[in-house]
């Protein structure tokens, strides 16, 4: 389930996990973000989220409220 503030608490001596959710900006896709978790610690997590009409999603109607995309995106 996809939560805006998830996150995964360490069993002692595992190290902090943080995932990052990352939106592209304005045309672009998911492609942006491909490198970064090789660029980060591992203990950072990369998660693209591929919007509506964008990318892979491409064929799907764009969502022009920002409001419902965010309560789409916290319902997930």
């Amino acid at each position: 389930m996809f939560k805006i503030h998830d996150f995964n608490v360490p069993a002692a001596g595992e190290p902090a996990v943080i995932r990052l959710y990352c939106l592209p900006c304005a045309g672009g896709s998911v492609e942006l973000y491909r490198d970064w978790n090789g660029l980060l610690p591992e203990w950072i997590k990369v998660c693209p989220i591929e919007l509506p009409g964008r990318g892979r999603r491409f064929g799907e109607p764009l969502c022009d409220d920002a409001k419902t995309l965010a309560a789409k995106l916290i319902a997930r």
